[in-house]
């Protein structure tokens, strides 16, 4: 039987046939080095964390000591923790080298009396001498002799074997095993390994697979995990992981635990081996998958977050409902790439579709009765479940259903039936509610800059630094290639990067500063991972993005090669801890939560107080329109207060509603940077942004500060300009530079002729 026929999951097939079939898979799937017994041993970048001895490079299990380095502690009577681990030595039994006999120039280990057994039986014939004079009369007649095979080993080989008289004793103790066997087990002693031997062989076999399955995604599990994951399947007498589900060994796992918080790796192990397992035998990819009501995100190639592991159709009541969801899901994972995410919140909305249609009995069948009164009592129905709070919500089922609707009309083979008027309106949505502006106020950024430098991990303080001067989005800054740099034809520095909402690159400019610490977090990345950094140099930039390599960031755990980019998860620990060690507070003084999409607000926010025109702040944000990038860049209450503040008088909060004259009500009332508009309130204008040559723009003595700030910032805009090649645009200046100089004439001779308040158009 071939390897496809031993694949599936026929219905109602009974434990042992399903064991047998496991068998013949794993049998094919289990390389030989992955079944090497009685060991195999764990690379120190795959433990959770190393002995704290010194020059140990074991893993950590007690006290943050290695097994063995633990026990010698609580022989030697638990003596203090911080001088034992710098003062012990980091040899466990084994990697000693053995001590010789006290006779020079013998090479033969030492028995009785620290004397081999040939010198030691003459010692004796010779009525017990003292040792140390004794010792001095020997002469060794011993011809040349051979060296232990063991590196550690400077004694000399006895018998006829290869191994010393002590090596060799144990040779013989562990069953005699190959010389590679054994002498890799003795060189391990003590070092981290995955030990199944005392487990059956069915399970043995099974949790080997799961090992190279972990080792093959890059995230090989720690020994000490496994010898948990060993225990609890001895406890429990397993024979095979096929016996229980995934969710039904995670209970039996915690049910032996005093505390269900403890060993939570090795109970992700097991859960992990479990889904391994199903897999090889149910088989995966869209070929197997897409039949099943279940859909395993894993099996199409996807690692999706814990939360959405899996696409179920279960809860959908109406067979023909769940056929045109599978291929609109499928069509949109596979042609649209929409994310994880987006098509979850799709599934989610045709659930609530199919809960209505069951509640009201109604298109039970088939899609023909899925009319246009249908949908509409269903958006009642909608704004009438309490569980699904706010209008945003709502507003995104409806705009799923909409989405769904159009891709059934689109490929007229999904759904010919579906009635003509099945359509969603755009009255149908409920009113947008504007978003509440997020960015931080000046107080509080004012302890963010302050306390900084105290964010006790450098990655982690690197990353709100880029966000803050960049507003990229923490997941963009997290998979950041090692070099994200790039320079336009003047040889200003930009960040390259991939912005994963939008599916395609972007550029943000950066400053010298950022620049900077850009290096020196690959000076960082370059000291942890030499080889890759000089191997990621070696290559041309990339053409396109994204890709895999040298990550800017790399994450800080399983990561032997540096290609794991940094996880939100762990930044957004570190955000929360550094923000509650720092006690970052409100105005009231309210302890602030900080979440990481705020720095891109801030940033936003800032942009637009300090002038940048909102087209510039979306294509900074590379946003897709100039709504959401609206919703970014709120302006702050300084800049509102103080345009309400120009125009009223400070001391009298009625008089700027009872204007003296029409002239200066209309004044108070438009006012323009450099002046103020004469036209009144009624009319339009045909000289927008060019309001220094309009013949109706009023300037008077109090504006002369503004123009003379206006003619410094064009003259040094016509300078750059200049040196950059671009003397259409510095043409164009050079008339606003004129009409400037004009209006500034004016203002001075009306100044000296006494006439401070006449206009000077």
């Amino acid at each position: 039987m071939n390897r496809h026929d031993l694949v599936g999951a026929p219905t109602g097939e009974p434990l042992p046939e399903r064991v047998a079939r496991a068998r013949a898979l794993l049998e094919e799937a289990v390389p030989p080095q992955w079944r090497r017994e009685p060991l195999i041993y764990v690379r120190p970048q795959h433990m959770e964390a190393v002995c704290a001895v010194s020059r140990c490079r074991r893993e950590a299990i007690d006290n943050g000591m290695c097994n063995g380095h633990a026990l010698r502690w609580h022989r030697l009577g638990r003596p203090q923790l911080d001088g034992f681990v710098t003062t012990t030595e980091s040899a466990l039994r084994d990697h000693h080298i053995l001590p010789n006999c006290l006779v020079p120039a013998c090479r033969r280990g030492r028995a009785q009396d620290d004397l081999c057994p040939v010198h030691s039986r003459q010692w004796k014939a010779a009525k017990r001498p003292p040792i140390s004079t004794w010792v001095t009369t020997v002469v060794v007649t011993d011809g040349p002799q051979s060296t232990c095979r063991l590196p550690n080993c400077e004694l000399a080989a006895e018998g006829g074997s290869l191994y010393c008289r002590v090596h060799h004793r144990r040779w013989r103790a562990r069953g005699e095993p190959t010389h590679e066997e054994f002498e890799a087990e003795v060189m391990n002693y003590g070092d981290p390994c995955w030990d199944f031997r005392r487990l059956p062989g069915q399970l043995k076999l099974e949790l080997q697979y799961a090992l190279k399955r972990n080792h093959e995604l890059g995230f090989p599990p720690s020994s000490h995990s496994c010898s948990q994951t060993v225990r609890m399947l001895l406890r429990r007498g397993a024979t095979t992981l096929l016996e229980q589900d995934r969710a039904s060994w995670t209970a039996i796992f915690r049910s032996y635990l005093n505390d269900p918080n403890q060993f939570k790796n090795a109970a992700a192990f097991l859960s992990f081996a479990v889904e391994q397992l199903t897999d090889l035998i149910e088989g995966s990819g869209w070929e197997r998958e897409y039949p099943r009501d279940v859909w395993q995100l894993r099996r199409l190639g996807y690692i999706p977050a814990a939360a959405s592991r899996q696409l179920n159709f279960t809860d959908i009541q109406q067979r023909w409902l769940v056929d045109c969801a599978k291929r609109w899901l499928h069509w949109r994972l596979t042609v649209e790439e929409k994310s994880i995410n987006t098509v979850s919140a799709d599934l989610l909305a045709l659930r609530r579709l199919s809960a209505f249609l069951t509640a009201t009995g109604q298109a039970r069948y088939s899609i023909r009765q899925l009319t246009r009164p249908v949908l509409e009592q269903h958006i009642a129905w909608l704004h009438q479940q309490p569980q699904l709070g706010s209008s945003a919500t709502i507003r995104d089922s409806i705009s799923a259903l909409a989405v769904f609707l159009r891709a059934l009309q689109d490929h007229e083979d999904w759904a010919p039936e579906l009635p003509r008027n099945a359509v969603i309106y755009a009255s149908d949505y409920p009113r947008t509610i504007p978003l509440r502006a997020r960015g931080l106020n000046a107080q509080v950024m004012a302890q963010v800059r302050a306390h900084l430098p105290r964010w006790p991990q450098p990655d982690g303080r690197f990353m709100t630094e880029l966000m803050l001067a960049t507003g990229l989005r923490v997941g963009d800054a997290c998979a950041l290639g090692y070099d994200p740099i790039v320079r336009d034809r003047d040889d200003n520095p930009y960040v390259r990067y991939w912005n994963h909402k939008m599916r395609r690159e972007a550029y943000v400019p950066i400053s010298a500063a950022t620049l900077d610490k850009i290096r020196e977090q690959q000076a960082r990345v370059r000291e942890q991972y030499p080889a890759e950094t000089a191997a990621y140099l070696s290559q041309p930039a990339p053409r396109s993005l994204p890709v895999d390599g040298l990550r800017l960031v790399p994450a800080n755990h399983l990561n032997p090669h540096g290609f794991l980019p940094f996880k939100r998860s762990t930044y957004n620990l570190q955000l929360q801890a550094w923000v509650a060690q720092c006690g970052i507070t409100d105005e009231v003084g309210r302890p602030v939560h900080i979440t990481a999409h705020q720095w891109r607000h801030t940033f936003a926010s800032a942009l637009v107080n300090g002038g940048v025109r909102l087209e510039v702040v979306k294509q900074l944000l590379d946003h897709a329109s100039l709504e959401m990038a609206s919703h970014y860049a709120r302006l702050l209450d300084t800049t509102i207060r103080a345009e309400w503040d120009a125009a009223r008088d400070n001391d009298d909060d009625l008089r700027h509603l009872l204007p003296a004259d029409v002239e200066w009500a209309n004044r108070s009332r438009t006012a323009l940077p450099n002046g103020h508009c004469g036209l009144p309130r009624q009319q339009t204008c045909d000289h927008s942004n060019k309001c220094l040559s309009c013949p109706v723009f009023i300037t008077t003595s109090e504006d002369l500060p503004a123009h003379e700030a206006h003619r410094h910032r064009t003259l040094t805009l016509i300078a750059k300009l200049e040196a950059r090649g671009q003397t259409k645009l510095a043409d164009q200046n050079r008339l606003v530079l004129e009409q400037l100089d004009t209006r500034i004439v004016q203002i001075k001779q009306a100044i000296a002729s006494g006439e401070a308040h006449r206009d000077a158009s």
